[in-house]
């Protein structure tokens, strides 16, 4: 049995559970005292969540929630309109929980590309745009003549050159051009600064590199955001198969002959006490 036939059957058995619940509280509600409504509200209650337990928020069927928190609300009220609120769910979804819950088939998926993501988020948000405006200032002050450093002028050549090269590249190289940006704006932009005819493109490039490691640093967070909510979203269904799996039988055999216990006689030994008889 694969680990998708455990799964599904496991998602199978908590189903009828839930549906055999589901009209036991119905018939509760509908001629029972308030104990025995409670009682079977609290089954119910107690299926969904079980069941919930196992799905991904994307593979939970639209009934499953609202009727369980209905329920939920009633066994902590029990109030009249608690009651209203579970009879309505009841009412305007109980008739879906028959239908088969289907999940997505994993079995073909491919692996999570997240260069391919990082590629998508970055291409949307403002860092190509920044990547532009820090080049065009650099090339602006290196036109100027106003810079008489050579060392100083090399520094920003091979600047302008790290951030043309990787304003599309990886994650990687992405993060290691601002950081080279952020080291040359900390060697030299203060001896820059005090140049007055570009004094301002200085100030103007210095912002765009800090908005630019801000920009980066709040991508990479969404992106590691999102990228674990796709991992765990299988999270539920393997620790659920975890669970479920059969236990490794242990066995008492007793100790092995000659380890903790009386030594076996062999063959040999039977024969030669045997002679000695």
């Amino acid at each position: 049995m694969t680990s998708n036939d455990m799964f599904r059957r496991t998602l199978d058995h908590r189903h009828e559970v839930f549906k055999q619940c589901l009209r036991q509280s119905i018939t509760a509600i509908a001629v029972r005292p308030m104990e025995q409504r409670i009682e079977t509200t609290r089954s119910l209650q107690a299926a969904g969540d079980q069941l919930c337990a196992i799905l991904t928020d994307h593979d939970r069927p639209a009934w499953l929630v609202p009727i369980t928190n209905a329920a939920t609300q009633f066994v902590n009220d029990k109030s009249g309109r608690a009651s209203e609120n579970l009879i309505k769910s009841l009412a305007s979804l109980g008739y879906l929980v028959n239908r088969k819950i289907e999940i997505n088939d994993d079995t073909n998926a491919k692996g999570f590309d997240f260069d391919a993501l990082y590629n998508e988020r970055r291409a949307e948000g403002k860092l190509p745009d920044l990547f532009s405006q820090m080049t065009e200032y650099l090339s602006k002050i290196i036109r100027s003549g106003a810079v008489d450093s050579v060392a100083v002028l090399g520094a920003l050549e091979r600047l302008r050159g790290s951030l043309e090269t990787n304003q599309t590249a990886s994650l990687a190289s992405t993060m290691l051009a601002i950081s080279h940006a952020t080291y040359v704006a900390d060697r030299c932009f203060t001896f820059l600064s005090k140049i007055p005819q570009i004094a301002n493109a200085v100030g103007d490039l210095k912002r765009r590199i800090v908005e630019a490691a801000e920009v980066h640093d709040s991508l990479l967070e969404s992106l590691r955001a999102e990228a674990m909510g796709r991992i765990v979203g299988e999270k539920d269904k393997l620790e659920q198969i975890h669970k479920e799996a059969p236990q490794p039988m242990i066995l008492d055999v007793g100790p092995f002959p000659g380890v903790g216990g009386e030594p076996k006689n062999t063959d040999d030994d039977h024969l030669n006490g045997n002679r000695q008889s």
